[in-house]
């Protein structure tokens, strides 16, 4: 008789979990913080393509130097798409990641940026 056994049908699936964001518009750029709890910088994916924003992480719980006999707790995968409009100079993005929140600084187009017109 075998202690522990690992049975496939019990095998969670992949999760996929659309992560909280907060997006502040601050004059000449766009702030962007996600919530991506327990991601490895390394896990990280950000691109953009065809004026698509997207945030593609994972989050490994994976234990080494163990064989495990069951595992319950599910690796996830975080993703969010944005869709950007011309407002956006996409050159000009920037990212940082501290303590499982994810910063993106999306740089204005030039001709999108507020101007103040004097009057003379």
């Amino acid at each position: 008789m075998k202690a522990i056994q690992k049975r496939s049908e019990l095998e969670r699936p992949e999760r996929f979990i659309s992560p909280a964001v907060d997006i502040k518009d601050e004059g000449d750029e766009i702030v962007l913080w996600a919530e991506l709890p327990g991601v490895d910088k390394n896990n990280l994916n950000i691109q953009i393509e065809n004026n698509i924003l997207t945030i593609d992480a994972r989050k490994d719980d994976k234990m080494d130097g163990y064989k495990l006999l069951i595992s319950e707790r599910a690796q996830h995968r975080f993703k969010r798409v944005f869709e950007l409009d011309e407002s956006i100079d996409q050159s000009d993005i920037t990212a940082s990641m501290q303590n499982g929140i994810l910063t993106l600084r999306l740089k204005k187009a030039q001709h999108a940026k507020p101007k103040r017109i004097e009057v003379n």
